[in-house]
């Protein structure tokens, strides 16, 4: 579920889905949950991967064709409307995953499933250890029958309401915090990939798709991802770079989200920011000037 009638604070700024942030230097969030959900495989099968987009929330790249992109036509179907109308798209099947999209994936699914079948559970909502919901959703198809055809109904505070209501069986699957942590905003952002887990990625991976930082250039605790650039003379600390940024030399970047293919000029500062398309969001002030594409 990759938005609703806006898209998420980060998404807006960047000009990009939240699927398409990187998680490290190789991977977005959607390689994150598509390797999730390929995990699934051995414990139950899986029949195709929607990705439902509401309003003005970007539509994610959709990679090799395996995510199917259904865009909420109605602008008034809400996340439970958009989630039932999307599953016509696919064969019929008895369980449903329902994945909150701006989030990083570092669960196992194949555990929630098979808690969920163990338990003989309708739904499964998956929470934090420290109550805090983590955007995972496992229901049997027939229970988004309570959703109507028409209007709109909300997941958690509405459709599930309802499905408590009915007297179907509602069981809570706790994991580890920060284990499917949220990144909605900058702050959630960088919290979540600062320091970033790259042990999943192999060494043949990062020396093919190996970011250019030249020498001359400070970068620490930072993420640096695959095709961008951070020339000599350009600092770079707690931030993050995208696909195809570049840092100038004489750049200066703190606590920040540089956006895909932004280039931040020489003598350019930002702190606190997020650097996109329409310039600097929630930062010092300055002039859109400096950015250029």
């Amino acid at each position: 579920m990759a938005g609703g009638f806006s898209p998420p604070p980060i998404a807006a700024a960047t000009g990009q889905a939240a699927l398409d942030l990187h998680a490290s230097p190789t991977e977005t969030l959607l390689d994150r949950w598509l390797a999730a959900i390929g995990s699934l495989e051995p414990v139950v099968p899986v029949s195709g991967v929607l990705c439902a987009c509401g309003g003005a929330a970007p539509a994610p790249r959709e990679p090799s064709g395996r995510v199917r992109v259904f865009p909420d036509q109605s602008d008034y179907r809400g996340p439970a409307g958009a989630l039932r109308d999307a599953l016509d798209l696919l064969p019929p099947t008895p369980l449903v995953l329902a994945l909150e999209a701006a989030r990083i994936c570092r669960l196992d699914l194949g555990e929630v499933v098979r808690a969920h079948t163990a338990r003989e559970a309708d739904v499964t909502v998956v929470a934090h250890a420290d109550g805090s919901p983590a955007g995972v959703y496992l229901l049997r198809r027939d229970s988004l029958d309570l959703v109507p055809p028409k209007g709109f109904m909300d997941l958690k505070e509405q459709w599930l309401g309802r499905v408590v209501g009915e007297g179907q069986r509602v069981l809570v699957h706790r994991i580890p915090s920060g284990s499917c942590p949220r990144v909605r905003t900058r702050l959630e952002y960088l919290r979540a990939v600062l320091p970033w887990d790259s042990c999943s990625i192999s060494a043949a991976a990062e020396a093919q798709h190996e970011p250019r930082v030249l020498g001359g250039a400070r970068v620490s605790r930072s993420l640096v991802c695959a095709g961008a650039e951070v020339r000599p003379g350009a600092v770079c600390v707690d931030s993050v770079v995208l696909p195809g940024a570049v840092l100038e030399p004489g750049a200066l970047v703190a606590r920040s989200v540089i956006a895909s293919e932004i280039h931040v000029r020489e003598g350019m500062e930002i702190v606190d920011a997020v650097l996109g398309p329409q310039g600097i969001v929630a930062g010092r002030p300055q002039s859109a000037a400096g950015v250029r594409r």
